[in-house]
């Protein structure tokens, strides 16, 4: 009406900034899993060589009766180049996993990978059970991806015990046949679960409860 007049565009950025921030934590875990392959395989080659050196000196010193001692160092540290080859290939397993094949996996193998990369966050916090049908048939799936499903639940479930108490936490993995084409994996705990607000959000992308670190 001919008096000065401003107008005023107001445009709320917030749920860009939170994509902005969700893609940049995904370039994170995408150069993280790259490194994880590359550091499995360089890991892979000493210890090849360590274990079959091991090998030949355990052979050398079981001959002789004075050297049982030396002979039981030996095999201990075998055995533990052996686990650590075997976190090698295990993360090497899990990184792959922008390839879209399926294959035939044995559950079992995939499971008790799972154990061992949760391990360093279950054995102080909870103790976890594992029921496998002894029966229990390969199937067709992604390996990688299925492997990091299972540790990310395992993982989250003792991560969420309000204190560690491996004797009362308990977190159970079960896999069982269903029918003649179906397998079926649950894990469970026994923990505080989730709230109404948590629950409704339990598919949401990038969705977190955990602080930033």
């Amino acid at each position: 009406h001919g008096a000065p007049a401003l107008m005023a565009t107001i445009r709320d950025n917030t749920e860009r900034r939170k994509a902005e921030v969700q893609l940049a934590a995904v370039d994170r875990l995408v150069a993280i899993g790259t490194m994880a392959a590359s550091v499995a395989h360089e890991i892979n080659n000493p210890l090849a060589a360590m274990i079959v050196n091991l090998e030949l000196a355990a052979n050398l010193a079981s001959t002789h009766p004075n050297l049982e001692a030396l002979s039981q160092l030996i095999a201990d540290t075998r055995e533990a180049a052996s686990r650590v080859r075997t976190i090698a290939n295990d993360l090497r397993t899990l990184s792959v996993a922008n390839d879209e094949r399926t294959e035939v996996v044995d559950l079992s193998r995939v499971i008790e990978s799972t154990l061992r990369l949760a391990s360093h966050e279950t054995r102080r916090r909870a103790s976890v059970i594992v029921n496998v049908d002894p029966d229990l048939p390969a199937v067709r799936a992604h390996e990688s991806r299925l492997g990091q499903v299972l540790t990310n639940l395992v993982v989250n479930a003792a991560q969420a015990m309000p204190e560690p108490n491996p004797e009362r936490n308990l977190v159970r993995i079960c896999a069982r046949r269903r029918g003649d084409d179906s397998v079926e994996i649950s894990v469970t705990d026994n923990g505080c679960g989730m709230s109404a607000q948590v629950l409704d959000r339990l598919f949401t992308p990038f969705f977190t409860t955990k602080p930033a670190s």
